[in-house]
């Protein structure tokens, strides 16, 4: 097993064990999540119907987790409808909070010192667990004599950040990180979706400083108008990227991974059909030869973009592969045809998120029948 995923498996069987005192419901407890919030004490858990709950949620200095419906419906945290300066649907200031089985929604973020920051959730010196949950169609604008906005679904501010079998898509921010923004944070992505966001810098993801580990997830469909489609790595941040599909990225340039950072990792990932400008690529590294870094690419496949697939210098650990044209789409198998061995992957993967086998063609987060109508759409077998 890998070191990471050890790491991961770790971290969820941590996660999923019933270590909180007590529990609070909404609303047959009491009426609004943030009065259950208020009336919470460290290592309880606030438990939550489905429906569509109104309300900018704050949380400063506890430690309790927030957890939707598993089986009965979605649990809708729209933050469309601010009362004060602050339009997250999540606002956490110190502390620790776990998200389980929520769909935070229509976010604006929060105004701090000219920035707007994190339309689903800003979290500030706190640590952070997203899990099983759904961060979409959140909006960060520049405010009138703003200077910038950081984190269309999530900002991390000095904080610690796990985002687990999750999907982030739909989000726009005007500024840095479409999907996530962190800075001199701890980041660990895993079997999560980050689909479909728009940024200036860092369409997917923005790091900068501390450190980021993105593990078996899938960024597709970024777009970052500057640099860095799927993520803008900055200020020192170690990032280390495995076993990740990268798919259908833009911007001018490092459409994938645009970095300035002289020491990181990418290991056995899969970049296909990306999109940069004249003289772009679909990874930019800095000049390493003359930093004096150490950027490690190894075991990765790259096939059907536009531009360099790397543009700069790295140590190659296993050999990469370069290819002009991607596998038929649904070859799930890497054998260039669609066919019956390809179904049965798909099928293995039912119900899941599909990140670690490739299933979820239609980059919506779940495998399905809309899935398996694309594989046998290219069937070749």
């Amino acid at each position: 097993m890998h070191p990471n995923h050890t790491i991961l498996a770790m971290i969820a069987a941590a996660l999923v064990s019933p270590a909180f005192a007590d529990a609070l419901f909404v609303p047959s407890q009491y009426s609004t999540i943030n009065e259950a919030i208020k009336n919470a004490s460290d290592g309880d858990i606030i438990e939550i119907e489905p429906g569509v709950y109104t309300e900018n949620l704050v949380v400063s200095n506890k430690n309790i987790a927030i957890r939707g419906s598993q089986i009965l419906g979605p649990t809708v945290i729209d933050g469309g409808s601010p009362v004060n300066d602050c339009g997250s649907c999540i606002l956490v200031l110190g502390g620790s909070l776990v998200i389980d089985h929520l769909v935070l929604r229509n976010g604006t973020g929060c105004p701090v010192f000219g920035i707007t920051r994190g339309g689903g959730i800003y979290a500030e010196f706190a640590t952070v667990e997203v899990i099983n949950s759904v961060i979409e169609d959140c909006v960060l604008e520049t405010e009138p004599f703003g200077s910038t906005t950081w984190g269309g679904a999530v900002c991390s501010y000095f904080g610690s950040l796990t985002i687990e079998g999750s999907t982030i898509r739909n989000n726009v921010t005007d500024g840095e990180g479409g999907g996530v923004w962190c800075t001199q944070s701890t980041l660990l992505v895993a079997n999560s979706l980050i689909t479909d966001n728009t940024a200036a810098l860092g369409g997917g993801f923005l790091v900068s400083g501390g450190e980021a580990s993105i593990d078996i997830s899938t960024i597709h469909g970024n777009t970052a108008h500057e640099n860095g489609g799927g993520v803008f790595v900055a200020d020192e941040a170690d990032v280390q990227i495995f076993d990740t599909r990268f798919d259908s990225n833009v911007a001018p340039n490092g459409a994938g991974v645009w970095t300035n950072v002289v020491n990181g990792t990418i290991i056995d990932s899969f970049f296909s059909n990306h999109v940069s400008g004249p003289g772009g690529a679909t990874v930019r590294l800095d000049d390493l030869t003359l930093l004096g870094g150490d950027y490690l690419i190894g075991g990765n496949t790259f096939c059907g973009s536009t531009g360099s697939d790397i543009n700069g210098e790295w140590v190659e650990g296993d050999p990469n592969v370069f290819l002009e044209t991607c596998s038929p789409t649904g070859d799930l198998d890497g054998d260039g045809i669609v066919g019956g061995s390809d179904l049965t992957i798909l099928l293995g993967a039912w119900g899941t998120s599909g990140q670690s086998s490739g299933a979820d063609l239609d980059f919506d987060g779940l495998v399905d029948g809309a899935d398996l109508t694309i594989l046998l759409g290219g069937w070749s077998n």
